[in-house]
């Protein structure tokens, strides 16, 4: 192959002893990385060394469309160490400078609205302080949205109509801003039990893993982190804190080891009078 199909310089400093791979073969790795794994600057890597492109090699070698999307998603992933960057559900984002004071994000590329302190769609109709009650008490939250619809229907109630008014009058201009009225709630009510229902679901979720973690797992009597066990006997080492345990009694194996097993707990099988 004519050497303008080879790249003119190494990758990186680790392909000094590599023969060059060709410009498609470049390519083609840049755009595998980037389109196969989950998104990082880092997973895309030389096809001959396995090291880490660098930013600019990437630019360099990839094709137009990967190069457009790596440079957007290398933004955002810098972006997104500053608290005040919010991302859009698009895959755009922006530097929202009144934080939680203002809280409703409107995107500038889609018109979308996200929750600043949430960083979610929008939760219409209820503050940052309703949509937490909603989450606490899905079944017994009760919005202001709510208390003032219920107001504003008694009201409507007891003026429907006016004293001598005929049931077949027509409907006037009041009526017809009392049916809109109706629909905008009905629709807004909707949004509302949505949500409800939502948190519901994910009251039920987070109750079943809770349930799963505490059956398959043990507190690390040292660091309090969860742990499970795969396999293996039951000396454990946790690999956050490096204490090592009995999986069966939680007895400290460094009491074990200056002692003997009689450390275990009585009722633990690996004791000497265990039954």
């Amino acid at each position: 192959m004519p050497p303008a199909l080879f790249p003119t310089t190494n990758l990186t400093d680790s392909c000094n002893e590599h023969p060059l791979p060709c410009l498609s073969c470049v390519t083609s790795a840049i755009t595998s990385d980037f389109t196969g794994r989950i998104f990082s600057p880092t997973q895309i890597r030389c096809p001959v060394c396995a090291a880490a492109l660098g930013y600019s090699t990437v630019l360099k070698y990839a094709t137009r469309e990967i190069r457009e999307q790596y440079e957007r998603l290398t933004l955002v992933k810098a972006l997104q160490g500053d608290q005040k960057f919010v991302l859009c559900k698009c895959g755009t984002g922006q530097i929202h400078e009144t934080g939680a004071a203002q809280p409703i994000v409107t995107c500038l590329q889609c018109r979308g609205k996200s929750c600043f302190v949430h960083r979610m769609a929008w939760h219409e109709n209820l503050t940052c302080v309703e949509y937490d009650a909603l989450q606490k008490d899905p079944v017994g939250f009760d919005s202001s949205f709510e208390r003032g619809n219920e107001a504003c229907r008694g009201a409507e109630r007891g003026s429907r109509r006016a004293p001598g008014q005929q049931s077949g009058e027509g409907v006037d201009g009041r009526g017809q801003k009392g049916i809109a009225r109706g629909r905008k709630a009905s629709t807004e009510r909707d949004m509302l039990e949505k949500l409800r229902a939502e948190a519901l679901k994910r009251r039920e979720d987070e109750n079943a893993s809770a349930a799963t973690i505490d059956q398959t797992t043990k507190q690390c009597p040292g660091c309090k982190c969860r742990i499970e066990r795969n396999r293996g006997c039951s000396h454990m080492t946790c690999t956050n804190c490096t204490w090592e345990f009995c999986w069966d009694c939680l007895a400290d194996y460094n009491m074990i080891r200056l002692g003997d097993n009689t450390c275990h707990k009585r009722s633990c099988r690996w004791h000497p009078d265990f039954n």
